[in-house]
């Protein structure tokens, strides 16, 4: 669906709408053709389906406290949309949020609410790459027992490229007990040509001990192969 912005007359539209897509390019609003959406065929993405298939049923399964919680939670933790439009989740849908950020972690069937409001915090991390390694090098402040940092690592593309896409390579996490730096791809420089400028995408988030799921953040390391 498309979002809108009201003023004396609509001053803002994100979204699609019959096949049109909505967005803004600089100073300008830009209107152009749906892209068509990918079916999951590839064995990952086949896996994240099966994951977000069996949460709808599992909310069915929640006790009436434990979906209370959920919405009390939910109503804790904001959001804000393309056109800086502050919204909040559903109780499923937070619960979906979270079941599927805790299951790419191995855990399964999470049924608590988490026990702290907000999405919790996100640290600033730093990643570089040394002798063609790509590594996390810091951060700030530092997890907590507990807590945790999961990450996926994208195929190096042509520094001209703006935002992760491209086939995963790789995951990872880090945890309090985790010493820094410490190397995520080794040889990560090496799958691009020498001399070639290239641009590594790590994405990540914050699993806390409290069950909160952090916004998704996307780093950026420029280097030349």
């Amino acid at each position: 669906m498309a979002t809108a912005q009201y003023g004396g007359i609509i001053t803002g539209l994100r979204g699609s709408i019959g096949g049109m897509t909505f967005s803004k390019g600089g100073s300008m609003q830009v209107v152009k053709n749906k892209a068509a959406v990918p079916k999951p065929v590839l064995p990952q993405q086949q896996a994240v389906k099966q994951l977000l298939a069996r949460f709808s049923p599992g909310w069915q399964l929640l006790s009436s406290s434990d979906r209370t919680d959920w919405a009390t939670y939910a109503a804790t933790c904001p959001f804000v949309n393309s056109l800086g439009q502050t919204y909040y989740l559903t109780g499923f849908q937070m619960y979906v949020r979270c079941q599927m950020a805790q299951a790419t972690r191995g855990t399964v069937n999470v049924i608590a609410a988490p026990t702290a409001s907000g999405k919790g915090t996100t640290p600033t991390v730093d990643f570089d790459l040394s002798g063609g390694d790509l590594r996390c090098t810091s951060i700030v402040p530092g997890l907590a027992s507990g807590d945790s940092l999961r990450g996926a690592i994208f195929f190096p593309l042509k520094q001209t490229i703006g935002s992760p896409r491209g086939r995963q390579i790789g995951t990872f996490e880090i945890t309090s007990a985790t010493g820094l730096p410490v190397v995520l791809v080794v040889g990560y420089s090496g799958t691009v040509g020498a001399g070639v400028g290239a641009r590594a995408f790590i994405q990540w988030r914050v699993l806390d001990q409290f069950g909160r799921v952090a916004d998704l953040m996307t780093s950026i390391v420029d280097f030349t192969g």
